[in-house]
């Protein structure tokens, strides 16, 4: 359960990082 919640975390701060990306190159 608890690992589960750390990857999901790491998972939502990825989509984050990729998705501040994405916006910045277009």
């Amino acid at each position: 359960m608890i690992e589960n919640i750390v990857e999901l975390g790491s998972f939502k701060q990825l989509v984050s990082k990729a998705y501040f990306l994405f916006d910045h190159t277009i």
